[in-house]
């Protein structure tokens, strides 16, 4: 009994091991999609234009990346978390005639967001962002072992 009350605990040590293994993965891609577009990112501005959004990605709780072209991005920070901007399936953006100014305008995630301020904008090296993100997705190519030299 004891025996197969210990092997169930093992068992169920295991698979929560298991489980977390995701979502380490997760955490960890978004920490190197967020790092690679600080070291894209350029010096602050203090609003852009926009004639229309074409993307958006989460990149951690107080900051988003919001694509106006498929070449065209922004590096948006939130003055707090901005909760449920991971798990949404769409934003909404204040702006005024086509600009999004820091301090004023806010990004809400759709279904139970808060309004997170926009403290720092900065444009977004997409050149310099395309050659980090083919960085991380090397592969290195390797040679099998023989059979004979596992032998």
């Amino acid at each position: 009994m004891i025996k197969h009350a210990c092997a169930t605990v093992l068992m169920m040590l295991a698979l929560g091991a298991c489980s977390s293994v995701p979502e380490q993965r997760q955490a960890q891609h978004q920490a190197q999609r967020q790092a690679a577009f600080v070291e894209a990112a350029g010096a602050p501005i203090n609003r852009f234009n926009y004639t229309r959004f074409y993307a958006w990605e989460a990149l951690g709780p107080r900051q988003m990346a919001l694509f106006t072209r498929p070449d065209e991005a922004w590096l948006l920070s939130f003055k707090a978390p901005c909760y449920r901007l991971d798990t949404t399936t769409g934003i909404a953006l204040t702006s005024q005639q086509q600009q999004v100014w820091i301090n004023f305008d806010q990004v809400t995630a759709l279904h139970g967001g808060l309004p997170c301020t926009i403290i720092k904008i900065q444009p977004v090296d997409m050149r310099r962002l395309k050659a980090a993100q083919t960085a991380q997705r090397q592969i290195q190519v390797r040679p099998r072992p023989s059979a004979a030299a596992g032998e």
